[in-house]
């Protein structure tokens, strides 16, 4: 709830729109095992990078690895397979991993669309 409220505030005072067309989808691992989220983008966003957003609002996961913990660097990591497609894997999963996971898209006028939210149970 709280995470809901501080992205709404900072979607009215940010310059950026944030928009939807996304879909959800709930992915049940069990402790210790590897849980994938596949992102498939709509055609008209498969020339764009997704990104990866956890429960706590955190960038996760970009192709260079940055805003990552060293230790989260060897569980969160993204992959793109074809144009449209990219996964975050993350390995040894934990209780504290669960939550609402989202990717998103950025575009270059600083629109951020959510494309897909995956809840990990």
């Amino acid at each position: 709830m709280i995470l809901r409220i501080l992205i709404s505030i900072f979607v009215l005072f940010s310059p950026s729109i944030c928009s939807s067309d996304d879909s959800s989808e709930t992915v049940s691992v069990n402790t210790g095992e590897t849980a994938t989220f596949i992102c498939d983008l709509p055609e008209r966003y498969s020339n764009r990078r997704a990104d990866f957003y956890g429960p706590t609002g955190r960038l996760l996961a970009t192709s260079t690895g940055e805003n990552l913990d060293s230790d989260d660097r060897t569980r969160f990591v993204l992959e793109h397979t074809y144009a449209w497609t990219w996964s975050l894997i993350l390995s040894d999963v934990s209780d504290d991993d669960a939550g609402e996971y989202t990717c998103r898209v950025s575009s270059a006028d600083r629109t951020l669309t959510i494309i897909k939210r995956f809840n990990l149970t």
